[in-house]
């Protein structure tokens, strides 16, 4: 494992933050752009007035409340989250970014846990959605909770306050995993996780250019805070935001807003550039040039060669260069990134690996590159012995940017965070990730806890959902492959995916050559197969598709199947 320079990583965020505001003060640093045919209509904070902003966010919550406090933003992407994670950070308040409360009771559910699983004191939002926040506080019985829109208009803060004395060890927010195998649970990231994963991405993506991003990835996730927003302002950068239905209408908007000002990086999971690829036609970007964007990261769930590799068809005549990309893996409780891969001009790495019942006998999986600033290793689950390079096992971790743990869980902490190999070295951080060491890079297979064994052999669900789109143009991009709990005998495989364009008649004979690609392709005998309207498969924040929760609605009979079929004899 290298170490970093602590003069390159620094002590703190608000210590990074305020030189680049001291350097950088008169030119932009947040640009929030409202109506995406109306660049001019956008809205930008100086690092100065971002400066005065957090420092006034600060202010009030001092008078509020005491420093470890935690505090709850509820915000939509723009630039009053940014001046309040920031005012937080500066009044030692633990801030707990998370999305504003929606009419679904199960995910104002969600919040609500979050609220009391963190035992917050206040809640921070702006002026348009107190009323909500207000509804959802009472509704859930929690007014003790003192609530403030930090866009009104207050006193300057004090010229004597000083903000908090933050070093590598304070905790600076809790990010509330988004639960694709289990309850949220609050990572705890201090100062130096984040400043350690911000300097390990610099170095791994080679990067040495003054960061301006654009980017319209949600703000209460890791990847939208630490990559899009927190990673320019502590290196004298800018962000350009976009809201994240404004991407999902208009694709076109986040490559346009990337000319318009003159972005050099962004970052996304790997549906992103589908949809793009999918979704925008050519009079969307008249006049648009991207030969300036050298930095485009691929991460969140997993990556697709051949999605890759269209995107970048498609838009080499807008100046697009393959070379952008930046293949890379992380999860919450490494803060974000553990590993990553600039392309730098090749075709992007792939390995083939051995697969159970399938006539070609591999697949091709892409890498997400070294991980030179932790100590990871590929470990057998249940020996607690290291495999040798090219033998599948799970990915543990350990080192400057692992968090030390899920708030006040102590039990899950232990178990998750505190495992030791068969020679007794530890404390890592098991993943519950499966890959492989291939030449020094990491591969990414899957979920340990996804996993089908079939005949004795893993098969990942992620590649059956992967090879049934490639061959059957009706289904829609998300399926989730999943076996049901046994007491004994072999599993029961189950195959929910959303169609696309197919016609009721198709139905049938649609879901009898699913059931057989998984046969002849993988040696999967299907035991259920279920077909669903777009956008039912449960996903996290993030994209990825959450298997089990589509496990757990399927046996409580909560999925609403266009057709259904099962195989039973």
């Amino acid at each position: 494992m290298k170490s970093i320079d602590q003069n390159f990583v620094g002590n703190s965020i608000v210590e990074l933050f305020r030189r680049s505001a001291r350097e950088h003060a008169d030119e932009v640093a947040i640009v929030m752009v409202e109506h995406p045919d109306r660049f001019a209509d956008a809205r930008s904070l100086t690092y100065r007035e971002l400066d005065a902003q957090a420092q006034a966010v600060a202010h009030r919550l001092r008078e509020v409340c005491r420093p470890e406090d935690r505090a709850l933003l509820l915000y939509p992407s723009g630039t009053p989250f940014v001046a309040a994670f920031l005012g937080c950070l500066y009044a030692g308040v633990i801030a707990i970014p998370a999305p504003l409360p929606q009419r679904r009771r199960r995910q104002q559910h969600r919040l609500t846990g979050i609220a009391r699983d963190a035992e917050v004191s206040v809640v921070l939002t702006d002026s348009a959605n107190l009323a909500a926040i207000d509804d959802w506080v009472d509704a859930d019985e929690m007014t003790h909770l003192v609530r403030l829109a930090t866009d009104v208009e207050s006193a300057a803060a004090p010229s004597d306050e000083e903000p908090y004395p933050a070093g590598p060890d304070t905790v600076a927010f809790l990010q509330y995993t988004s639960g694709s195998t289990g309850d949220p649970k609050g990572v705890i990231l201090s100062h130096g996780n984040v400043l350690h994963t911000i300097a390990a991405s610099l170095l791994m993506s080679e990067w040495h250019e003054q960061l301006r991003v654009c980017t319209w990835l949600p703000l209460f996730h890791d990847m939208g805070l630490i990559a899009t927003v927190l990673a320019p302002l502590t290196r004298g950068g800018n962000t350009v935001l976009l809201d994240p239905m404004t991407f999902i209408r208009q694709p076109a908007s986040w490559l346009r807003a990337m000319h318009h000002y003159g972005s050099n990086a962004s970052a996304a999971p790997n549906f992103a550039y589908e949809f793009c690829t999918q979704r925008i036609s050519d009079e969307d970007l008249s006049d648009v040039d991207l030969s300036g964007v050298t930095r485009v990261y691929n991460a969140a769930e997993a990556i697709d060669e051949k999605i890759l590799s269209q995107f970048c068809e498609r838009f080499s005549a807008y100046g697009f260069s393959p070379d952008a990309f930046v293949t890379s893996y992380g999860l919450a409780e490494a803060t974000l990134t553990v590993a990553a891969r600039l392309n730098n001009g090749v075709k992007l790495s792939t390995v083939d690996v051995p697969q159970a019942g399938s006539d070609h006998g591999s697949r091709a999986l892409v890498s997400c590159g070294p991980a030179p600033y932790l100590d990871l290793r590929i470990i057998d689950s249940a020996t607690g012995e290291a495999v040798p390079d090219g033998t599948t096992g799970e990915i543990w971790l350990r080192g400057p940017s692992i968090s030390r743990g899920y708030w006040r869980r102590e039990e899950q902490t232990r178990e998750t965070f505190g495992a030791f190999t068969e020679s007794g070295d530890g404390p890592f951080l098991r993943t519950g990730d499966i890959g492989f060491l291939h030449d020094g890079e990491l591969y990414v297979c899957g979920r340990v806890k996804e996993v089908l064994v079939v005949h004795g052999q893993k098969v990942f669900p992620q590649d059956i959902e992967s090879e049934l789109r490639s061959r059957h143009p009706q289904l829609g991009n998300y399926g989730a492959v999943f076996a049901l709990p046994q007491t004994s005998g072999q599993e029961k495989v189950v195959i929910t995916h959303e169609l696309g364009e197919a016609e009721p008649d198709e139905l049938p004979a649609l879901a009898a050559d699913l059931v057989h690609t998984a046969a002849s392709e993988f040696g999967v005998q299907v035991d259920t197969i279920a077909l669903l309207p777009p956008g039912t498969v449960a996903r996290t924040t993030s994209g990825k598709v959450r298997r089990m929760k589509m496990r757990d609605l399927f046996v409580a009979g909560k999925l609403e199947p266009v057709y259904a079929r099962s195989l039973k004899s």
